[in-house]
């Protein structure tokens, strides 16, 4: 078994289109080819208007749990957009963004797992001020492993240091990456899930393109995930900044924005299970003026089934040309 947000599915476009690309797993307790067991799947909501919040759960051990989570605020600057969260204990989870008087309301919507056998998970943070920072991690193996990472940042506009990339470059070795030389602070996992088989590689969506596409190994969509990070080469708006990243076919996954902008580099991971985990994914179209969209989909075991947003854990694509409130996004 395993744990994943469910995300919400709220855009807060006044009146353009946001396309999401939604995945589901469905995970048995014991896999018939992976190793991975889990112990517990705790989920939940939590809001706040300040600069931090923490939500206390039932104690898990942490170096078999993750956390994921996806969430809406309706600002325009960084500095409240921006949100990064943490397992700080065994019993709490951290949700903070450098915010300022008046911060809008945030809306989180989060996941922990804990696996008793065939997954180690590996966690810490940076205050990532450089362009690039070198975190050495435990020895994994790479054909088995993938990052996840939350950020805040003290920005006022969305600009190229609202951009991070996380890669594994070594079996010991996890980069964050950004256009430019920041001072954010970012919560970093690394997971390293027995029987999975992960892809990963960089690409990059040009100044003059809207969609672009890569070539994979093929998969079993049935079994697979995909899931994004990526630095900004330049200041721009939703349309230009947010990516829909998704299955083409079995061999090919597409990048899309709503408009031409900044130079986008985009690190990619492929993930694909090998026993009777499953994933259902698919789009989410928002219409002007809406901020909910329900999805129909095959009946699964809410206790062993998880939901997320492939770009960032939280975005989507969109056609927003100003202001540069990422709300249109994700």
């Amino acid at each position: 078994m395993w744990v994943y947000p469910r995300p919400r599915l709220v855009a807060r476009s006044t009146a353009h289109i946001v396309v999401v690309a939604v995945l589901l797993f469905v995970l048995p307790g014991l896999v018939s080819i992976s190793t991975a067991q889990t112990a517990t799947v705790q989920s939940g909501t939590t809001t706040f208007t300040g600069l931090s919040t923490d939500v206390t759960i039932t104690s898990v051990d942490l170096t078999k749990s993750f956390l994921v989570f996806s969430y809406t605020v309706d600002d325009e600057g960084p500095s409240q957009f921006q949100v990064r969260g943490d397992l700080t204990t065994s019993t709490n989870i951290h949700f903070e963004r450098v915010g300022a008087v008046g911060s809008p309301i945030v809306t989180i919507a989060w996941y922990v797992a804990e696996f008793t056998s065939g997954v180690t998970v590996q966690r810490g943070n940076d205050p990532h001020n450089t362009e690039t920072v070198n975190i050495p991690i435990t020895a994994v193996d790479l054909s088995e492993s993938f990052p996840l990472i939350s950020w805040q940042g003290a920005g006022s506009t969305w600009n190229s240091d609202e951009g991070l990339r996380a890669q594994l470059t070594s079996t010991t070795n996890l980069e964050l990456d950004a256009a430019l030389a920041i001072s954010d602070n970012v919560n970093w996992q690394v997971i390293e899930y027995n029987g999975a088989v992960v892809q990963r590689g960089f690409h990059t969506l040009g100044t003059t393109e809207v969609t672009t596409t890569e070539a994979i190994t093929a998969v079993d969509l049935a079994k697979s995930f995909v899931i994004v990070t990526n630095t900004i080469g330049g200041s721009d708006f939703p349309d230009d900044l947010g990516i829909q990243a998704e299955f083409s076919a079995t061999n090919q996954l597409t990048f899309t924005r709503g408009a031409t902008g900044p130079l986008l580099e985009i690190y990619w991971v492929v993930v694909e299970f090998t026993g009777d985990e499953s994933v259902q994914s698919g789009s989410a179209t928002f219409g002007a003026g809406a901020t909910v969209s329900n999805i129909p989909i095959s009946s699964v075991d809410l206790s062993t089934s998880i939901a997320f947003l492939s770009h960032h854990q939280r975005g989507g694509q969109g056609n927003v040309a100003t202001p540069d409130n990422p709300g249109h996004v994700w």
